[in-house]
């Protein structure tokens, strides 16, 4: 698939960077059920997946928090 039809289409890959806490991420705000919860739902990171490449093909990686160590 070219890119300029995968622009035009809608399936081009999001490449933005997002940011986001790796300890006390409140989802409150990202999930509808939660919105009016008043305590909040606090989730820590222990892994991350990377995809590396286009929507037709390419290569992962992934992190993940040594628990034993940490």
């Amino acid at each position: 698939m070219s890119m300029a039809y995968a622009q035009i289409v809608g399936q081009e890959k999001v490449s933005e960077l997002v940011k986001f806490p790796i300890e006390s991420l409140d989802m409150r705000p990202y999930v509808l059920t939660l919105k009016n919860e008043p305590e909040p739902v606090l989730y820590d990171l222990y892994g991350i997946s990377n995809h590396y490449g286009s929507l037709n093909g390419g290569h992962y990686t992934a992190y993940v928090k040594n628990c034993i160590l940490n």
